[in-house]
């Protein structure tokens, strides 16, 4: 008789826990498979609403169903308004905005100025005025 040493069992045990690991691991993962494919049966065996049923299948030799006549892209009459009118509109608006943007530009323009000159002049330098200077200033009296 082959004698039972220590080390061959400890191998052996070793070997057998590996295997029952592996094969509980496949085990879980077929668990798993079998309820999402339950989850899927239970799901496509639910009625649904007519709406939201898929469009049916068409076969090969099946003629295609006619697409939606396109929608036109014309203005009614009732909203149209004459040509010549929308024209003079739209000159007024661009005159505007044109003006309006020369304004901004001259604004601008004159407030660089007015900083260049009180930097050279050393303006920006110079502490705030206080007390009675303060006052005066306050009261537009200088």
């Amino acid at each position: 008789m082959k004698a039972r040493t220590p080390e061959k069992a400890h191998g052996k045990l070793q070997a057998l826990d590996e295997a029952r690991a592996r094969w509980w691991r496949r085990l879980v993962r077929a668990v798993n498979a079998i309820d999402k494919i339950d989850g899927q049966r239970k799901r496509l065996l639910k009625p649904r609403p007519l709406d939201k049923l898929d469009p049916p299948v068409l076969a090969l030799n099946d003629p295609l169903p006619k697409p939606p006549a396109p929608a036109t892209l014309d203005i009614p009459t009732f909203l149209q308004r004459g040509l010549a009118a929308q024209n003079a509109a739209d000159e007024a608006v661009k005159a505007e905005l044109l003006a309006a943007e020369e304004n901004k530009k001259k604004t601008h323009t004159r407030a660089v100025k007015e900083k260049r000159q009180a930097r050279l002049k050393g303006e920006l330098r110079k502490m705030p005025a206080q007390g009675k200077e303060a006052l005066a200033i306050i009261r537009g009296e200088s």
